[in-house]
């Protein structure tokens, strides 16, 4: 009688690796351009399928500014849902043949990840081939701070003040 439980654990496990076989996971790295950090991405899917996309990236060390993810697909195959960064849930609008997606979240250093979740082709006719892409681009912006001296630096302007005083009242005297 184990044997039945057993056997069913095993379908069900294999047909749901079979409706979401056609994950993609990506590490992107930013590069720096025009005082933010971005990259581009491309994904292509080649079968029909559910899929969930994964991408991490990493945000420079000991800075906190905004993320902004965009995504785009003009390709009809494609249905492209919904996805999260970093918790922050969006959907995408359009329909299959013209959509996009942006997001824009706050964002400490560290690691990063993104996910687009959709559908390429026709999902419940089985898996047939096909080419299936949509890109996008990650972008930190990184805060603005202004610039505040350190007390090092008040204590040797005063003390430079000091001196040019000094200064002035021993040429006043003579």
């Amino acid at each position: 009688m184990k044997f039945k439980p057993l056997a069913l654990a095993a379908t069900l496990a294999l047909s749901s690796s079979l409706a979401f076989g056609d994950d993609l996971t990506q590490t992107l790295v930013l590069t720096p351009d025009n005082g933010s950090f971005s990259a581009g991405l491309t994904a292509t899917h080649v079968e029909s399928s559910f899929f969930v996309d994964t991408f991490s990236f990493e945000l420079p060390a000991m800075q906190t500014g905004t993320v902004t993810a965009e995504f785009f697909s003009t390709d009809a195959n494609l249905d492209l849902l919904f996805g999260f960064l970093e918790g922050e849930g969006y959907f995408f609008t359009g329909s299959p043949g013209g959509q996009t997606a942006s997001v824009t979240v706050p964002s400490l250093s560290g690691l990063q990840t993104v996910s687009v979740s959709g559908t390429a082709g026709d999902p419940f006719a089985g898996s047939t081939s096909l080419s299936a892409s949509y890109t996008g681009n990650i972008t930190f912006t990184p805060d603005t701070v202004g610039v505040i001296p350190e007390p090092a630096t008040y204590a040797l302007m005063l003390a430079g003040l000091g001196l040019v005083g000094f200064m002035a009242r021993r040429r006043g005297r003579a």
